[in-house]
């Protein structure tokens, strides 16, 4: 009996230790018959976006030209959309049949760990995997006391980075690009590491 009362303390203080599973939010967004609610919506990276259309008339959700990345095709009143968004990134979207209904969704990117010394190497995440065929990640950085500018291009989800402008506050903001149009998302919003 005392040996099962130490294996399960044993397994209380050591099972928090690992890194437990990143589970995706969905968040909700309410289609009116004049707009969309909230936006502009932030999430996380594979995070969901689902559509209701609690209006009366029929209504869509359809990523803005010229990237065009999803469409909920038409929604009729109570119908519901939902679409995880696996790169980081703004994106806008419209109603076809309605063109002043206008909406944003935002994903921030990720880095880890969030602080660190200018010996620490720090993995920025810009997707939840590596970029389609025919797409890729832009990332830019703004250094301590800099303005932003085009740091690094991959394809991969994520990249590592080494404070190399000393200590302070380094910044990055990414977003998806499809080669074939040269059409982009717009930036992510600004994800900051800080570095003493």
């Amino acid at each position: 009996m005392h040996r099962l009362w130490a294996a399960c303390l044993v397994a209380t203080l050591v099972l928090p230790l690992h890194s437990a599973p990143a589970y995706a939010a969905t968040l909700g967004v309410s289609i009116t018959d004049n707009s969309y609610s909230p936006t502009p919506v932030t999430i996380n990276i594979a995070d969901t976006v689902r559509w209701t259309n609690n209006g009366f008339a029929s209504h869509t959700s359809t990523g803005n030209a010229p990237l065009s990345n999803w469409s909920s095709g038409t929604l009729r009143r109570g119908s519901t959309y939902s679409r995880a968004f696996a790169a980081a990134g703004t994106y806008g979207y419209s109603c076809t049949f309605h063109s002043s209904m206008r909406g944003t969704v935002r994903v921030r990117m990720g880095a880890t760990p969030s602080s660190g010394s200018t010996s620490t190497t720090f993995t920025l995440t810009v997707a939840k995997a590596s970029a389609p065929s025919g797409y890729e990640y832009v990332i830019r950085r703004r250094n301590p006391g800099g303005t932003f500018s085009t740091w690094r291009t991959i394809t991969a989800a994520t990249t590592t980075f080494r404070p190399s402008a000393g200590t302070g506050t380094y910044s990055f903001q990414t977003r998806l690009h499809r080669i074939g149009n040269d059409s982009y998302s717009g930036w992510s919003p600004t994800r900051k590491v800080s570095v003493s």
